[in-house]
């Protein structure tokens, strides 16, 4: 659940209740499981199937090489990793082009790819509209996706069984209105919230999931969802009765464009099991132990009483002092 994972996001990062002497087993735990579970320098390997194409093997083998350092795939893995850990599954989202979307139609054979991510004007010039760097014109990309912004049909017992998967998309309202992809008549009737969902646990001390203000703009949250049966991909919004958009998928070549990965496979649903909530109750009882042996620390100090007014207030401040003084002047 959402609770659970943003518990064991904060036992990550060292935030626990107030008046507890924690041991933390999440973060030690999640780091020395990292280097294990992923590649320090990841390449592949391709062995041609047919003789004669060892030279179409190299070429290729050397640009997915390339790609795989310019996409940063290991930096995606290791959040899809704590995803993982966190929250039973992680999920990648390949896609190209652009991050919201690919139009061929549009696509400029000298350019090799759209200039969907850009908004033109005459009087204020080229603007873009959206921020990831990895994202480029004609270039696919890598990224991690959220597991709490991801959705399939209640009761999915097999991600590979999912009529349909979808992804919880937040923009500025500014660049979703600039985006040509969304329907006109569709933006006529959404409206943006001065509230961002904020990761729980990033800021402040509350560990719940509280939105907060983003004055300089308006932000939009949408579905977007694919139907894995019929290819389409589909954008839908609580605040519009139109499709923000309704289209062919060109991302599913071989099935779904987003992909779950997961360590510990659940018996009977397609959620995998947390490592956090394995982890938790041991969690809880190194915590209680650490705090009783402190509690039991504090009874066994040895307490000095003295009659009111036999020592001032600089001699007990010389008592207790850390320094070393062997003897200590008092009055009598």
């Amino acid at each position: 659940s959402p609770k659970e994972i943003d518990r064991f996001k904060s036992y990550y990062r060292g935030k626990f209740a107030a008046n507890t002497l924690p041991v933390n087993l999440f973060f030690p735990f999640s780091r020395s499981m990292m280097p294990r579970v992923y590649f320090r320098d990841p390449a592949i390997s391709i062995v041609p199937r047919k003789p004669g194409l060892h030279v179409h093997a190299a070429v290729l083998e050397r640009i997915d090489n390339g790609l795989i350092r310019e996409l940063r795939v290991k930096h995606e893995m290791k959040r899809i990793i704590l995803d993982a850990f966190f929250a039973g599954t992680g999920f990648a989202k390949l896609g190209y082009d652009s991050e919201f979307g690919f139009l061929p139609d549009e696509a400029d054979l000298e350019l090799g790819g759209t200039l969907a991510q850009f908004k033109i004007r005459k009087r204020t010039g080229t603007r873009r509209l959206e921020s990831v760097d990895t994202v480029r014109p004609g270039m696919p990309w890598f990224l991690r996706a959220s597991p709490t912004t991801i959705a399939v049909p209640w009761g999915t017992e097999d991600f590979r069984h999912a009529a349909w998967v979808a992804h919880l998309i937040g923009r500025p309202l500014d660049d979703l209105q600039d985006d040509e992809r969304i329907e006109k008549a569709a933006k006529d009737e959404i409206s943006g919230t001065a509230q961002k969902l904020q990761p729980k646990g990033v800021s402040g001390e509350t560990e719940t999931k509280t939105p907060t203000h983003s004055p300089q703009q308006d932000w939009f949250y949408y579905w977007e969802l694919r139907d894995l049966r019929r290819k389409k991909v589909l954008g839908i919004s609580m605040d519009s009765e139109h499709f923000l958009f309704h289209e062919d998928d060109l991302l599913q070549v071989a099935g779904s464009p987003i992909l779950p990965f997961l360590f510990n496979e659940d018996p009977d649903w397609a959620w995998g099991v947390p490592d956090g909530r394995i982890l938790l109750p041991q969690q809880h009882e190194l915590n209680d132990i650490a705090q009783l042996e402190s509690s039991e620390m504090r009874v066994a100090m040895v307490k000095l009483l003295y009659r009111d007014g036999a020592l001032t207030q600089d001699q007990v401040n010389a008592l207790l002092s850390e320094d070393v003084m062997a003897a200590i002047k008092v009055s009598g």
